[in-house]
């Protein structure tokens, strides 16, 4: 008798032992197959990303400099110094790089639009020798950026970028983007004819400017000054 009790003891630790181990072999299974899932779903884009359409260029130097010629050089010491967003409101990411110009705007590539929201002429002429800050803007294609972009963009002003403010290294109160139908774009942002998501930038009067895209071309917001 004893012996059969012991024989069943056996067997149901047996049972308990194969369960534990199936347990264990399923919960394996499951770790592995998320892993190997993981990866591909955050490579994906997701809904209501703008940014999701290109990846952020591993070299944003290589990218200006192909595109904008040596006279403009990303202003990498500002932090950040470049942006995504869809501008243009096409579905496609967009580039926004602060950078800095060396010379005059006339000796730049023809195919880039010079545009200067606060003085008469959009022309500058810094020396070889000196550099302006300004804000370089790429449309992005469905071939991305650095092959065929749909348009490239300069916005200058020696007055506006000289300013005290803009001597900061860092950025983040500076410049910042204003989704296309946030909260914030519905609330202080930029007009209802911005076809896309805005580029807000800071002032010395405190109050944020907007640059967006009309559908034609960029053009500067400026709310009304509350006292």
């Amino acid at each position: 008798m004893r012996g059969i009790i012991e024989a069943m003891r056996h067997t149901i630790r047996l049972r308990f032992a194969f369960v534990s181990v199936m347990r264990i072999w399923n919960v394996l299974l499951i770790l592995l197959t998320m892993s190997s899932i993981l990866p591909v779903a955050l490579d994906q884009p997701q809904a209501g990303d703008s940014t999701s359409q290109h990846p952020v260029p591993s070299n944003v130097v290589n990218v200006i400099r192909n595109l904008f010629g040596t006279r403009i050089g990303p202003a990498d010491d500002r932090k950040p110094y470049y942006w995504t967003g869809d501008f243009n409101g096409d579905n496609i990411t967009d580039l926004l790089v602060m950078v800095r110009l060396k010379g005059p705007t006339r000796a730049l590539p023809k195919d880039i639009v010079v545009l200067s929201f606060w003085n008469a002429s959009a022309q500058s002429n810094p020396s070889p020798q000196d550099s302006e800050l300004a804000l370089a803007i790429i449309h992005g294609s469905d071939a991305g950026w650095n092959t065929a972009p749909a348009g490239k963009y300069l916005i200058h002003s020696k007055d506006f970028f000289s300013s005290p403010l803009w001597e900061s290294t860092s950025t983040k109160e500076l410049i910042s983007i204003v989704r296309i139908g946030s909260k914030k774009s519905r609330a202080t942002g930029p007009p209802v004819a911005a076809k896309g998501d805005s580029i807000s930038l800071a002032t010395e009067a405190g109050i944020d400017t907007f640059v967006y895209w009309n559908g034609k071309t960029y053009r500067l917001f400026e709310p009304a000054e509350t006292p």
